[in-house]
This record gives structure tokens, C-alpha cells and sequence, in this order.
């Protein structure tokens, strides 16, 4: 009977659900406009609160842009991209440059590297 009821305890763990969280880059809010320093906003999916200085992002290099099909402006080497924690603790990233943006819409793909993995995210950029 114990050994029973043993066995019926370790199906029950084994076909328990297990949480897994996958980081990921969720959309972009724009904050400036034409002519004006880039500020924006990235939300980042699945990660919790107080993991933000677990997280580095970056424009992702010449190499992966090509392999995305993208071209790498020598312009995006001005971004900026810091990862900060609302007053909740929830981390996002903050895109910004200390220039001007001059062109209308642009390109780039971001790198996010944690240690669960690595993302990368396409993100066109449109500036009114």
C-alpha cells in the first residue's frame, strides 16, 4: 500500500505543469518626434521584477543584420539602450540618443542577452 501510494505521488510531480518563463522584446512606445533626440521605450516579456541587472541590450552586429536581411546604419551606433525598473519593478528598456534624429523611419535589430538565452527583434522606427 505505501509503495502505492509512492508511485501515485511521483506521477502526480511529473505530470505537474513546470512554470517557464522566455524572455522576449514586446513592442515599442515612441516618445519623441522628427528632430528631436530619440526617446522610446521597450517592454520586455518574461522577465520579473528586480532581473533587470541580469539584462544587456544592444544594436545587434553587422553580421546578424545581414543575416536578417537588414541593412546596419552607421547612425545606430548613436543608440543608447539602458535597462530600467518602473516603480513597480518591472524592467523595460530605455532607447535614447543624444543626437538629433534626422531621417523620418529607421531600422535596427536589437540584441537582448540574459542568462537564460539570447533574443534578437526587428524594429522599424517611424518619426512624424
Amino acid at each position: 500500500m505505501r509503495n502505492r501510494i509512492i508511485d501515485v505521488l511521483i506521477v502526480i510531480v511529473a505530470l505537474s505543469p513546470v512554470s517557464v518563463y522566455a524572455l522576449g522584446l514586446g513592442e515599442l512606445k515612441l516618445n519623441s518626434y522628427l528632430s528631436q533626440p530619440l526617446s522610446a521605450e521597450i517592454e520586455l516579456v518574461g522577465v520579473e521584477a528586480g532581473d533587470g541587472a541580469l539584462i544587456e541590450a544592444r544594436v545587434a552586429s553587422q553580421a546578424d543584420h545581414q543575416k536578417a536581411g537588414l541593412e546596419r546604419s552607421f547612425s545606430l551606433s548613436g543608440l543608447r539602450f539602458n535597462v530600467l525598473e518602473r516603480a513597480d519593478g518591472v524592467p523595460y528598456i530605455e532607447v535614447s540618443s543624444q543626437r538629433a534624429v534626422k531621417d523620418p523611419y529607421f531600422d535596427f535589430l536589437l540584441e537582448l542577452s540574459a542568462p537564460e538565452g539570447r533574443v534578437m527583434r526587428h524594429y522599424t522606427v517611424l518619426l512624424d
